[in-house]
């Protein structure tokens, strides 16, 4: 489907539902692009671009957290459609943030997060 060789190596599909197998090929039938890699600081990043309605879809259907402004990006532009043809990316960043556990400990735990990005890739109007 839509993945890098280290997003293919790591993660389970069967927890997956059959809609959202079925949006991801639809994603692709629809010549979005979906990428995975590896950034220079070894984390870990997405890549999904397309339309408007299938990027809020992406975002409702797995569910993620992005913030409510960049919701409403989308849904504006999604209302305005046929004024501007708009490609939009949502960009996702997996980071795990470390600290040590006690004062002076050289010892560290650590805390996985993730940051989500949504923009337009370009707008025509």
């Amino acid at each position: 489907m839509f993945e890098s060789l280290f997003t293919e190596t790591t993660w389970d599909y069967s927890i997956l539902s059959d809609e959202i197998l079925a949006f991801g090929d639809a994603l692709e039938a629809s010549g979005a692009i979906c990428t995975g890699g590896v950034n220079e600081w070894g984390s870990p990043n997405i890549v999904i671009t397309g339309t408007g309605e299938e990027i809020l879809k992406v975002i409702s259907i797995l569910p993620l957290s992005v913030a409510p402004q960049m919701i409403t990006e989308l849904k504006k532009e999604i209302e305005q459609k046929g004024k501007s043809e708009t490609s939009w990316a949502i960009m996702v960043i997996i980071h795990l943030f470390q600290f040590p556990i006690a004062k002076n400990s050289l010892n560290c735990s650590s805390i996985p997060a993730a940051t989500f990005n949504v923009f337009p890739t370009y707008t025509e109007c």
